[in-house]
C-alpha cells in the first residue's frame, strides 16, 4: 500500500514539474495584420503580358506605413516595382493591378514567380489585445505570455513587420510565404 502511494506522489511531482516545461515547447505566432492575395487576371500561356491583381486587406486594427513591393523570378519585369499605402483599417481592401512582361522568353522553362512584399507599422495596441483576450487561439498561458512579452518589446522599439505571398505563374496558384 505504501508503495502505491509512493508512487503515485512520485508520479503526480514528476507531471507537475513536466506540464510547465511541455508547455514552454510551444511557440505562437502573432495574427497577421493583413491578408494579402495574387490573382491572375490573364493567361500567361497566350501572351508575353501578364494581368495579376495584388490585394491586400487590413485584418487588425489600423496599419500604418504600408510599403509595397512587386518583384518576380529572374528575365520576368514586373510593374508597378513599389507602392505605398498610408494606412489601412481593419476590412479596408486596396487593390494593385500588376503588370507581368518577359514570359514568352521563358515559355517551356523553369517555373516563373510573382511575389508581393509588405512592410508595415502594426497596430501593436490592437495587436496586444487580440493575443490577450484570444484565449482559444493562444490557450497556452505561458506561451501566450512570451508572445505578448515579444510584442510590447517591438512595441518599443517600433519594429515594422514583413508579409510576402507568391504567385507560381506556371502553375497558377498564390501561396504565403
Amino acid at each position: 500500500m505504501n508503495k502505491s502511494i509512493l508512487f503515485i506522489s512520485l508520479f503526480a511531482v514528476v507531471v507537475l514539474i513536466a506540464v510547465p516545461v511541455y508547455s514552454s515547447q510551444i511557440l505562437y505566432v502573432a495574427p497577421d495584420g493583413l491578408n494579402m492575395k495574387l490573382s491572375l487576371q490573364s493567361d500567361p500561356g497566350k501572351q508575353d503580358l501578364v494581368l495579376l491583381t495584388g490585394k491586400v486587406e487590413g485584418n487588425l486594427g489600423n496599419i500604418s506605413n504600408i510599403s509595397m513591393q512587386f518583384f518576380a523570378s529572374p528575365g520576368i519585369t514586373v510593374e508597378p516595382a513599389s507602392a505605398t499605402i498610408f494606412s489601412i483599417s481593419k476590412g479596408e481592401v486596396v487593390k494593385f493591378e500588376i503588370r507581368v512582361k518577359g514570359l514568352a522568353e521563358l515559355a517551356g522553362k523553369a517555373t516563373s514567380w510573382v511575389k508581393m512584399r509588405a512592410n508595415y507599422l502594426p497596430d501593436y495596441k490592437a495587436l496586444i489585445e487580440q493575443v490577450k483576450n484570444d484565449e482559444q487561439e493562444f490557450p497556452d498561458q505561458y506561451a501566450r505570455q512570451d508572445l505578448l512579452q515579444g510584442i510590447m518589446e517591438g512595441q518599443e522599439k517600433t519594429e515594422t513587420i514583413s508579409q510576402v505571398i507568391g504567385y507560381l505563374l506556371s502553375t497558377n496558384e498564390s501561396k504565403n510565404r
